[in-house]
């Protein structure tokens, strides 16, 4: 191995893509992180991949908006603190057999900051140094 690789096993497989940080608001005004590791361009759309069991879509879905946050790769560290959390409570069976945990609070539990958005409700996450305030488009 060069000197300047490092071997790691995450807890989640993230590749392809950059990892993208989905921001919603849960049913109380709260704001939800959603990891993500399947988005794209197409055009001046981003398409977003990712299960419609996530709070993160169950929430966009009622809600219409949330926000997509890249983190630089210097925040692998804290995307990982929020890799194996969920925002749905109780935890849903299938999550809890890989492992996941509830966090009502993934912003203090990833060390992020909560940035107001200028066009849409939905927060962005201060530390990302690229964000999108999005609406869904149906």
């Amino acid at each position: 191995m060069l000197p300047n690789h490092q071997c790691i096993a995450p807890s989640v497989l993230y590749f392809g893509t950059p990892v993208v940080l989905m921001v919603t608001r849960n049913h109380d005004g709260t704001a939800n992180i959603t990891p993500m590791s399947s988005a794209w361009a197409l055009g001046s759309c981003v398409v977003l991949g990712l299960s419609s069991a996530t709070q993160g879509a169950i929430n966009l879905l009622q809600d219409g908006e949330c926000t997509l946050n890249f983190p630089a790769a210097s925040l692998w560290a804290n995307v990982e603190r929020i890799a194996r959390t969920t925002g749905a409570n109780p935890v849903p069976p299938h999550k809890a057999e890989l492992g996941f945990v509830h966090d009502a609070d993934k912003f203090a539990l990833g060390g992020f900051a909560i940035q107001p958005s200028e066009l849409i409700l939905t927060p962005r996450i201060a530390e990302c140094p690229l964000q999108f305030e999005t609406r869904l488009l149906t």
